[in-house]
């Protein structure tokens, strides 16, 4: 089978140009590093190190300088690891499609979209929510916040212990917090949260924005998040899950720099491209009468948890299984 490929600039610029909404899940979370390498070390901040104090008084004519040593850690390294699906075109399809179907922009869009859902999948499913990765609290029944006649069922309380435990582990207030509609909607409904918000100047109704004050954090560190993937194959019965599901995750996150004490990355291999997502056209010339085109969308990256004491997955807050959710959240 003889096969040429090339990176198509224009529909790589294209399916760029309009980004999926939801993709600003991982971005909340991990923000990227373009990086010209697909693996190596990196500087990871460390509070037990970054914080060491080395000296309480001036020093003397002849004392000894203290001497901060820095190393880089072993575990600190990413490793990009390649991604790619590709949406095939039979050329006598191409050739009969009507000029202003744009064949060629559609499969391209296709195939990022496909793609950006396996990306999110990697990033929420196998990293954020990953137990191995990420520290992770596992709510018991009677805790969950939509089981309100328990009394152990308090979510804000909840909430407010951990942020203000992850803002003692990483030294830093955490600014992100993230859920789907239906853990917003259990919190906001929740009797203990309408009674300690009733006597609130703007009453019982929980935002987002009271939230963020609530809980002394940022304004903007709560986001919604109802990006959904369909869970079932083709010719079995039609499913949808929610990426996040019955968790909350937490976390202090920074923009890339020198001194990033933050949870995590998105380390991004530009080599092939200067965006995340590259197009690249593919032709194989023995499958199909004429042969077949496909436009491939391909990344190279990795989901990286740097600091662990920076964040936390609050797990199963919801009963999952409950007929409510209709089966979207597990």
């Amino acid at each position: 089978m003889f096969v040429r490929n090339r990176i198509d600039m224009a529909l790589t610029n294209l399916v760029t140009a309009f980004p999926d909404q939801d993709d600003k899940i991982i971005e909340f979370f991990m923000p990227s590093v373009p990086t010209d390498y697909t693996s190596g070390l990196f500087y990871g901040w460390s509070k037990s190190r970054d914080l060491e104090l080395l000296q309480t008084m001036p020093l003397g004519d002849d004392d000894k300088i203290p001497e901060k040593i820095v190393v880089l850690d072993a575990d600190k390294k990413y490793q990009c690891k390649p991604y790619a699906i590709q949406a095939p075109a039979g050329r006598i399809s191409t050739q009969d499609a009507a000029p202003q179907l744009n064949w060629a922009q559609r499969l391209a869009l296709a195939a990022a979209r496909s793609l950006r859902l396996t990306l999110r999948f990697d990033a929420v499913k196998n990293t954020l929510r990953n137990p191995d990765k990420v520290p992770t609290v596992t709510y018991t029944p009677g805790r969950r916040w939509d089981n309100p006649n328990s009394p152990d069922s308090q979510p804000l309380v909840d909430l407010e212990q951990y942020v203000n435990q992850v803002a003692r582990e990483c030294g830093h207030r955490p600014n992100r917090l993230g859920f789907v509609r239906e853990v917003f909607t259990s919190l906001k409904n929740h009797p203990d949260t309408l009674d300690r918000l009733k006597f609130t100047q703007n009453g019982a109704v929980l935002t987002k924005e009271k939230l963020c004050e609530i809980l002394d954090i940022p304004p903007g560190s709560v986001e919604i998040f109802d990006a959904q993937y369909r869970s079932s194959r083709d010719g079995q019965a039609t499913g949808y899950r929610k990426y996040l599901g019955s968790d909350v995750l937490i976390a202090y996150t920074e923009p890339p720099s020198l001194e990033n004490a933050g949870f995590g990355f998105t380390f991004a291999f530009g080599g092939f491209s200067p965006e995340k997502i590259a197009i690249i056209n593919a032709y194989d010339q023995m499958r199909g009468a004429l042969g077949t085109d496909y436009q491939r969308a391909v990344s190279i990256a990795d989901f990286n948890v740097a600091n662990p004491d920076a964040g936390l997955r609050l797990a199963g807050v919801v009963n999952p299984a409950d007929s409510r959710y209709g089966g979207f959240l597990d």
